[in-house]
C-alpha cells in the first residue's frame, strides 16, 4: 500500500460494513460539494464551509484560498484532505469540526 493511500484510507475507512469518516475526511467532503462547479450544494452549504475557513483562519490557517481554488478546479485530493486536516486541526480538532459542520449557516433556518 502506497503512502498515499494509506493517508486517505486513515481518513475514508469501511468499518463494520459502513464507510466511515474522520472530522477532516467530513469536511472536505461537504467544502468538495459546496465548491465543485457542477453541482448544486443545499442553500446556505459554500456559506458555512466559508464560515469555518474564516474561522480557521482567524486561528492562522492561511491557505483558504488555495483550498477552495483546489477544489474547484479538481475536486477531492490527498493535498485537498492535507489542507482539510490542517483546517480541522486550526478550528480545534475534531470535536470541535463534527460540531461546526453540523450548525446551519448564519441567516439559514433549519
Amino acid at each position: 500500500m502506497s503512502a498515499r493511500q494509506n493517508f486517505m484510507e486513515q481518513h475514508f475507512f469501511k468499518k463494520d460494513g459502513y464507510y466511515d469518516m474522520t472530522a477532516s475526511g467530513e469536511f472536505l467532503m461537504m467544502a468538495g460539494f459546496a465548491y465543485a462547479p457542477k453541482e448544486h450544494p443545499k442553500p446556505g452549504m459554500r456559506e458555512r464551509v466559508d464560515e469555518i475557513l474564516a474561522s480557521a483562519a482567524r486561528a492562522g490557517f492561511g491557505q483558504s484560498d488555495v483550498f477552495t481554488t483546489l477544489l474547484a478546479k479538481g475536486g477531492i485530493s490527498e493535498r485537498t484532505l492535507r489542507l482539510a486536516c490542517e483546517v480541522t486541526t486550526a478550528v480545534g480538532g475534531d470535536a470541535t469540526m463534527f460540531h461546526l459542520i453540523q450548525i446551519a449557516p448564519k441567516g439559514v433556518a433549519q
